[in-house]
């Protein structure tokens, strides 16, 4: 679990700084930019919960380790679903609410 995990992160981390840097610049960088790494953070991620499920035998939602991991994959499901459906505003309606 925590091998996919670290290897998910970078991909979460390259998909978040184009958003930094848009409130710096206030120039809109292509959303492929952004998506397509936190896409596959998120299947890295979605991974990884599966694995860890697989590991221990039982719903990977017991321990505080596990449902924090958890938490972070539905944010990120939650950004990708919504910059998906709405393309404008992107960084103020998703992440800063």
């Amino acid at each position: 679990m925590k091998t996919l995990l670290f290897i998910a992160l970078p991909f979460y981390l390259v998909g978040f700084v184009p958003l930094v840097a848009l409130l710096f610049k206030k120039q809109v960088p292509p959303i492929a930019t952004i998506l397509m790494p936190v896409f596959c953070g998120f299947a890295l991620h979605t991974g990884s919960i599966v694995l860890r499920g697989l590991e221990v035998d039982r719903f990977p939602l017991v321990l505080s380790v596990e449902i924090f991991s958890f938490l972070g994959w539905v944010i990120a499901g939650y950004f990708l679903i919504g910059s998906l459906s709405n393309r404008s505003r992107l960084l103020v309606n998703y992440i800063f609410p």
